[in-house]
């Protein structure tokens, strides 16, 4: 006759459990650590998660201000280069033909106006700003420096070692940007009165003390200004 097979109860299956978690405890208490926490790998893995994405984000955040960075620094480069165009254009230069004489050319194709010249007597402190006539398109004028400073009451008798020489000039391009240009051929953007002051006095080394009022002169040579030679407009000669 078989033997009927007695059910386990829910209490014994319970007691169960709780001894295999007992020895579990004490498995982990020999072994020198503590049960693992899943709840607080879940937390770590999460954290860790949020993080890479933030450094993504600032990563990403970084490139596109680099790109963006690079982008307006070649547009202001080529803003720049395009506003130097037209002043590269002016150019002046002193020659010996029958006198000294110094001539300015804007070889450009749009006019260039308010041209000041910064004349300086070597070996002295004297500095004067004279106005020249504006300059139309593809034109240039020629000063007689003898003549120029004896209209200025400058000292010019290069026996003597007084000789007086155009320093600086400058000039408004078609924007309205004030540019200097000087004896070394150097082309600067000038922010104000005082920087430009300040170009002069580099170039003569001459401390200009006072306000330099520039004596108009546009009305006795503008009939000098003349048309250049067509093949050079466009181009620096």
């Amino acid at each position: 006759m078989a033997v009927p097979r007695l059910r386990r109860t829910g209490r014994l299956r319970g007691s169960s459990r709780a001894r295999l978690q007992s020895i579990r405890q004490r498995r982990h208490r020999r072994a020198g650590r503590q049960p693992r926490d899943w709840t607080q790998v879940a937390a770590a893995v999460g954290a860790f998660t949020a993080g890479a994405g933030l450094l993504f984000t600032a990563v990403a955040t970084w490139a596109g201000y680099q790109a963006t960075k690079v982008t307006l620094e070649q547009a202001e480069d080529a803003r720049k280069q395009e506003a130097r165009t037209q002043a590269e254009m002016l150019v002046w230069w002193e020659q010996n033909i029958d006198g000294y004489s110094t001539t300015i050319a804007n070889t450009s194709s749009r006019p260039v106006k308010h041209l000041t010249a910064y004349l300086h007597t070597g070996g002295t402190d004297e500095v004067k700003a004279v106005m020249l006539p504006n300059l139309p398109p593809c034109t240039h004028f020629t000063a007689d420096r003898a003549a120029l400073a004896k209209r200025m009451k400058m000292s010019d008798d290069p026996a003597d070692g007084f000789t007086t020489v155009m320093a600086v000039l400058s000039f408004n391009d078609s924007r309205a940007q004030r540019w200097t240009l000087t004896q070394g051929d150097t082309l600067a953007l000038v922010s104000d009165k005082d920087a430009e002051r300040k170009a002069a006095e580099k170039e003569t080394k001459v401390k200009i003390v006072h306000d330099l009022v520039p004596t108009w002169n546009g009305a006795p040579d503008a009939h000098l200004v003349k048309k250049s030679d067509p093949d050079s407009c466009g181009r620096v000669p």
